[in-house]
């Protein structure tokens, strides 16, 4: 019984650790959760200067775009910009709408 906890452990910390070691992977799983996950297999991921820049450099962080991104079903609008900042050895994404 040890052993299937300790296994079920080591799978969760080795999930949380490769789906926060890279600001793609980040955004990837933050898109995911949102509720579109064919989205967040498919688009690609690009580097994007924010023309507000005091939010990037507040947080030591970094800015992308998705490429083909998902539809908001609320509101109709593309889900295309993200700020990735790193905390110690892992990314965390957050959808900013760049204006």
């Amino acid at each position: 019984m040890k052993i299937i906890k300790l296994s079920f452990l080591s799978l969760f910390i080795g999930l949380l650790l490769i789906s926060h070691a890279t600001p793609e992977m980040a955004i990837r799983w933050h898109v995911f959760f949102m509720g579109h996950p064919i989205s967040a297999i498919k688009a690609d991921i690009v580097p994007y200067e924010y023309s507000n820049n005091q939010l990037v450099e507040l947080d030591n962080s970094q800015g992308f775009e998705m490429i083909n991104p998902p539809i908001e079903r609320g509101t109709q609008g593309e889900l295309d910009t993200y700020i990735v900042s790193k905390k110690w050895l892992f990314y965390f994404a957050k959808f900013e709408r760049d204006i």
